[in-house]
């Protein structure tokens, strides 16, 4: 008898904690002008530095573009990774087991920006158009938190007033350009306790300011442009250190990757066409054009 009271007590509190947490039950939307694969895919391992930490790699077409940087204790992980097209791609990364962190690239995966973050559990993720994009979190078993990630560089995460009506949870916002589907709201379900709760994101559309982010990539000349045998970068540009290239086709393919010497590299071997070049140097990236006939 008093093993069946200590198994209906502890029923009891397993269904209690069960309905304690909140439950995301997904975007009434699908997601819209996403490209889940373009050729981009990703890695998790354990750190260079150290098997103390975690770090991942991303990869285009299988050849390396981005490596995490390793630290002592730190761990990184990529949750989700989404690309709009082939350059401009996000990823939720996951930071240690406290948040999730939302980062963009418009340079080919080479480089990545913060947008913002959210709390320990995931839930969703959805786009609204190339600059502003939802993370849906949760913490501690409470509602959602819904952060709104954008590349208008602002010093802390929105907050939102939410006006619940009846089992609707209605927030007001607006997002820099039009959203990619066109619709002007954005819905999810959330069973709380016994109660399913619909959160309509109401979008206002504003159109785009001069202050919108660009990633810390320079444009500079090359020559000569149209190149054959080879193209050469300037001086003041390379200043003497050492920069790694690589060039891309049109199609997004990684054709050539090289060390600039003599401040030059040799082309000959590429076919005639249009490619992108980016040279890097640690933290320094710089990208620009070439004509090869």
């Amino acid at each position: 008898m008093k093993k069946l009271i200590l198994l209906d007590f502890i029923l009891i509190l397993f269904v209690i904690n069960s309905y304690s947490q909140s439950i995301f039950l997904g975007f009434e939307q699908s997601q819209c002008g996403l490209i889940e694969n373009h050729g981009y895919t990703y890695t998790n391992e354990r750190g260079t530095c150290s098997s103390h930490s975690a770090i991942y790699k991303i990869f285009l077409n299988d050849n390396l573009v981005y490596e995490k940087p390793c630290e002592y204790l730190q761990f990184y992980y990529v949750d989700t990774m989404f690309f709009i097209n082939d350059s401009t791609g996000f990823i939720i990364e996951k930071y240690l087991d406290a948040n999730y962190i939302v980062y963009k690239t418009k340079d080919y995966g080479a480089s990545w920006l913060r947008l913002g973050w959210g709390g320990p559990t995931y839930w969703g993720f959805y786009l609204v158009n190339a600059n502003n994009v939802y993370l849906i979190t949760g913490a501690n078993g409470s509602g959602p938190l819904i952060t709104r990630a954008s590349d208008i560089k602002n010093k802390n995460p929105p907050y939102y007033d939410i006006t619940i009506t009846g089992n609707e949870a209605i927030i007001n916002d607006t997002i820099s350009g039009n959203p990619l589907c066109g619709h002007d709201t954005l819905s999810f379900k959330v069973i709380d306790g016994t109660d399913t709760i619909t959160y309509i994101i109401a979008l206002k559309s504003n159109p785009l300011p001069n202050a919108t982010w660009e990633l810390p990539v320079a444009q500079f000349e090359v020559y000569p442009n149209p190149c054959s045998d080879y193209v050469c970068f300037p001086q003041n540009v390379l200043k003497n250190e050492v920069w790694t290239c690589k060039i891309y086709s049109v199609d997004v393919n990684l054709v050539m990757t090289d060390k600039i010497i003599d401040n030059c590299v040799y082309v000959k071997n590429l076919k005639s066409g249009i490619y992108l070049i980016i040279i890097q140097n640690g933290n320094t990236i710089m990208t620009t054009k070439i004509i090869k006939q």
